[in-house]
């Protein structure tokens, strides 16, 4: 309680002493306007400058100061001018002291602004390498995301495509190339004819008695050798594979894409498959298993080739000249290639061949036959 009260009376007591100056002050400026003297005028004008500098306004203080010297001067009043030249210095050095603090307060203010500047700066660069550190960490979020997502399509697309390879590749298994294409892109083939193609068929002969002396498994795998290599071969001669039928093989040259070199290329082809056997089958004498002898018998003409049934597709070919051919197979000899007087006419400038005349095929009649002997 008792430290506002003598707070209270502090404050009186200033605004009392105020309102006595302000009336002192009045009062001598009254004074110095009426005085008749001026030595007395000389010593009001002192008096306000000290009342002045009491009051803290050092420029009106050497104001009045000033006016007491002049007058002294005038007067040759020495002590008059003393008192001036007195309240001059001490209302100087007193507005020095005020501006003296009003230049270190300037300082201290330039100093804040300067420090608040720099605070501002420093939290500006913050909030900026904040931002950039989320933005940072957002891209680089969205980067791991999109690319866990390019690896995730990249490795469906790799699954995909191996999925279409490995489909391409069993459709191939049983399709032609071209009728291939046909079926996907149309969902569908159209059956077309070829006028000049060579058909060849092979035939095991006495394929059921010996068939009987091995397993199944020896039988399958014995089979599978030998069509594998049958594959092989007419591949490189640009051949296409049609089915097999038990012990016998079907192929034919010259389509889906015709081929002037058709004949001559299952002529080679055939004689290459003979060579096969004959190496397989001395080789199966030396390990004293059976052997099996085969028949080849080719001929040339026009066929219809195209796809049947809806499921499990077969690309098959149809006409005589497949059933003449199937003939020239079954009139022939083991370890021979017989083929008809069409394909000798389109191979005898490039193989030599045995002539058989005219043999009776079952249903065909009298058929020119040849046996191939070699390649010219």
């Amino acid at each position: 309680m008792k430290k506002p009260v003598l707070l209270y009376l502090l404050l009186a007591l200033i605004a009392i002493v105020s309102v006595s100056n302000s009336q002192n002050i009045d009062s001598l400026l009254r004074s110095a306007e009426s005085s008749p003297d001026d030595t007395n005028k000389v010593h009001i004008l002192n008096q306000l400058s000290e009342l002045y500098c009491k009051n803290t306004d050092y420029q009106r203080a050497g104001n009045y100061a000033q006016e007491a010297l002049i007058l002294s001067n005038r007067l040759y009043f020495k002590a008059g001018k003393a008192a001036a030249l007195k309240n001059i210095g001490i209302s100087a050095m007193h507005k020095l002291q005020v501006a003296s603090d009003k230049k270190e307060e300037l300082g201290q203010l330039e100093q804040q602004i300067k420090e608040a500047v720099a605070q501002k700066e420093i939290e500006k660069q913050t909030l900026i390498k904040n931002i950039s550190i989320i933005g940072l960490v957002v891209v680089l979020l969205f980067s791991a995301l999109l690319y866990n997502r390019f690896r995730l399509i990249k490795k469906q697309k790799h699954i995909i495509e191996a999925e279409k390879k490995r489909s391409d590749e069993l459709l191939l298994n049983i399709l032609p190339f071209d009728v291939a294409e046909e079926l996907k892109t149309k969902g569908a083939t159209t059956a077309k004819k070829f006028d000049e193609v060579t058909v060849m068929f092979t035939d095991f002969k006495g394929f059921t008695q010996i068939s009987e002396k091995l397993t199944p498994e020896e039988l399958v795998a014995e089979i599978d050798t030998c069509f594998k290599a049958f594959d092989e071969i007419i591949t490189k001669h640009n051949i296409e594979k049609i089915k097999t039928m038990g012990d016998s093989y079907m192929c034919v040259g010259g389509l889906p894409r015709p081929n002037a070199n058709h004949s001559l290329n299952v002529v080679r082809a055939a004689i290459e498959i003979q060579q096969f056997m004959t190496n397989h089958n001395n080789a199966r004498i030396k390990a004293g298993t059976v052997v099996f002898e085969m028949r080849i018998g080719i001929h040339s003409g026009s066929v219809v080739a195209g796809i049947v049934g809806a499921k499990k597709f077969a690309y098959d070919i149809w006409g005589d000249t497949v059933n003449i051919a199937s003939r020239m197979e079954s009139s022939g000899e083991e370890g021979k290639i017989n083929i008809s007087g069409a394909t000798y006419e389109l191979v005898k400038n490039h193989v030599t061949c045995i002539p058989r005349g005219k043999v009776h095929a079952k249903n065909k009649g009298e058929i020119d036959m040849y046996f191939v002997e070699s390649v010219v």
